[in-house]
């Protein structure tokens, strides 16, 4: 009956590094998305501004185009000069399209706006007439754009409304690429006469105003230039009145947070407390009741998972063992301690009667039955031996030390030969590759065989040899093929046979990662040692 754990489940889960990387990963991201949604929402609303700008400036550009040629009908080239860069070269005439340029990933931010410089000379009053025409419009919508404008001649001087009046902005750089004809802007610091909120600050456009210089230009002629300048809408009052998109993209932070601790949960913390009770349940003894985690969830938990059955059961073969095999030796020195003890009691109780050749039959069964007992101590240290060997790095070539044993073992009567591949290395000690051909030999012998032939075969291509002990014995018998690894088990007791060279061999095999088996044979007993070998001297190719 096997009551073993089963293993856990092999298939392809992420690596503890790839969920905590995932992990991290989306935590940095998180924040770092955060900002660059400020960032991007924040330039939209400082682009929004400059377009709004363009859009009001259009509109003024025409009005106050419309009221310069009024006041100067037939002579409006006194007050207009030509420009080599016009709005649209290249482009049908009908449209003249004005992109916004202003970006806060690349525009340089530059220091608030300088004054005006008192301009020489008088304006024209027609010139200015025509610009207090335009400001008018602009102030009846001024208090809906919150803009501001300062309505330029083709020199850069001021010509509309009271303040600043003639006043020149011709060296401020908006201002001078406008009256080159060609359409400027420009991000520049703002003044305020109270510090910024706190929360405000965190974004660039809430210390900042748009500027914009539009030239109004018709025919090659420069008219003059709207300087137009808007503070962008503060970001947090715009994320105020979207605030139902605010909660959803909080909501859906939240979502993300709650799925990440999921997942580390069901990844590595369930899987580790699943471990933790099952070795619990181990320490305690209770291995019937141990059963797979049902989700590894990771690599490395998975591995550590079969890990904790191979201990597991490794602990529980160990334990079924160590109580069979207490039975069994118990078994196995009871009957020459039987035989002594009644041997002995018999010796005490016949009073000098006992005749001395009986006495001396007595005795010898004691001595036997001592020395049985001395020998099945002695294999049962090999086998305790062989169940937990010290492995060594010792690497040997088992051809040339099955030879040597060969032709130097005189112990055992029996015509050995050894074959095969000329050459073979495995990791083993000499002393363990002879105490397994010697309990192979043993074996044979006991069993009537007189020729005992070794075959190493090299399975280079597979990773191992195969060491092939054939006799020409009278073989094993079918009922018994399924019992002959087993301790104490024999057929030939009465020959001093303990059952225990075939578990000896088996044992060390294991060992060395090795196994042992009998192979079918039409004559004789055929035993198969593998090992793993570890080198190919063909092509020098270590597996």
């Amino acid at each position: 009956m096997n009551d073993e754990i089963a293993y856990v489940q092999r298939k392809w889960r992420p690596s503890v590094r790839l969920i905590l990387l995932a992990l991290n990963l989306t935590v940095l991201m998180m924040p770092v998305a955060g900002l660059l949604f400020f960032r991007i929402y924040e330039n939209q609303l400082v682009r929004e501004t400059e377009r709004e700008l363009i859009s009001q400036a259009a509109v003024l550009a025409a009005v106050f185009k419309r009221a310069l040629e009024f006041e100067f009908d037939g002579d409006i080239e006194s007050v207009t000069r030509k420009v080599m860069h016009t709005p649209g070269a290249g482009v049908d005439k009908r449209f003249l399209p004005v992109a916004p340029e202003i970006d806060l990933t690349n525009s340089k931010l530059r220091p608030p706006r300088p004054d005006g410089q008192p301009g020489a000379g008088q304006i024209d009053a027609r010139l200015r007439k025509a610009g207090d025409t335009t400001i008018a419009i602009f102030q009846e919508t001024q208090r809906i754009t919150l803009a501001g404008l300062r309505l330029l001649n083709a020199d850069g001087r001021v010509i509309g409304g009271p303040k600043e009046f003639g006043f020149s902005f011709a060296e401020v750089d908006e201002v001078r690429r406008a009256l080159s004809g060609r359409y400027a802007s420009a991000i520049r610091e703002r003044f305020s006469d109270s510090p910024l909120p706190t929360l405000t600050s965190i974004g660039r456009s809430a210390g900042v105003r748009v500027f914009i210089g539009f030239p109004v230009v018709d025919k090659e002629r420069l008219y003059g230039v709207l300087y137009m300048s808007r503070t962008p809408d503060n970001i947090w009052r715009r994320l105020y009145g979207a605030w139902d998109k605010v909660m959803l993209a909080i909501v859906t932070l939240l979502t993300i947070t709650v799925a990440l601790v999921l997942v580390t949960s069901r990844t590595i913390i369930a899987p580790i407390d699943a471990l933790n009770r099952q070795a619990a349940l181990i320490a305690n003894g209770r291995h019937a009741v141990v059963a797979p985690i049902r989700r590894a969830g990771t690599r490395e938990i998975a591995g550590l998972a079969n890990s904790i059955v191979d201990m597991a059961n490794a602990l529980h073969r160990r334990a079924r063992y160590i109580r069979e095999f207490a039975v069994t030796v118990g078994h196995e020195f009871k009957t020459p301690l039987t035989s002594i003890q009644g041997a002995t009691e018999l010796l005490l109780e016949e009073n000098g009667d006992m005749a001395t050749a009986d006495r001396k039959h007595f005795l010898a069964n004691i001595r036997g039955d001592a020395r049985r007992m001395e020998h099945l101590i002695s294999r049962l240290n090999d086998l305790a031996r062989a169940d937990n060997p010290i492995k060594d790095d010792e690497i040997i070539d088992v051809v040339e030390t099955l030879q040597h044993f060969a032709q130097t073992n005189k112990s055992i009567e029996l015509d050995l030969g050894v074959g095969g591949a000329a050459s073979a290395k495995v990791c083993i000690s000499e002393d363990t590759l002879i105490l397994i051909a010697s309990n192979l030999c043993a074996n044979a012998a006991q069993a009537g065989a007189n020729r005992l032939e070794i075959t190493v075969q090299d399975n280079c291509a597979q990773g191992f040899i195969d060491l092939s002990f054939h006799d020409d014995g009278p073989g094993v018998a079918s009922v018994e093929r399924e019992l002959i690894f087993e301790p104490f088990h024999t057929t030939r007791r009465d020959l001093g046979g303990t059952g225990l060279g075939l578990r000896i061999v088996q044992s060390l095999a294991e060992a060395h990662g090795g196994s042992v088996w009998l192979d079918n044979s039409t004559h004789g007993a055929h035993f198969v040692v593998r090992l793993p070998r570890v080198q190919c001297l063909d092509d020098g190719i270590d597996l």
